[in-house]
């Protein structure tokens, strides 16, 4: 929706799957990790055995690394002036 309103763009060079801005729109979406970085960690520590002790973040990361977590809204061509 968001790249709907951004004239079908989205830029994602700040940091890969991380951030998008909407420059257009003056948007910018933020999320820690990406779903595979969280599955990644959950294999990891499981090989390292210590998923069981902490399964309960992982699994809460897992579930927060599907959606954004922050929404900023500036002025105009603010990621543009001030990001690159």
């Amino acid at each position: 929706m968001l790249a709907m309103h951004n004239s079908d763009k989205r830029n994602d060079s700040l940091w890969l799957e991380h951030v998008y801005v909407f420059d257009e729109i003056s948007v910018g979406i933020f999320r820690e990790m990406t779903e595979i970085e969280a599955r990644q960690s959950i294999s990891d520590n499981i090989s390292l055995a210590n998923y069981e002790l902490n399964k309960d973040d992982y699994e809460r990361d897992l579930l927060k690394s599907k959606y954004f977590w922050t929404i900023g809204i500036g002025i105009e061509k603010y990621h543009s002036k001030y990001l690159q």
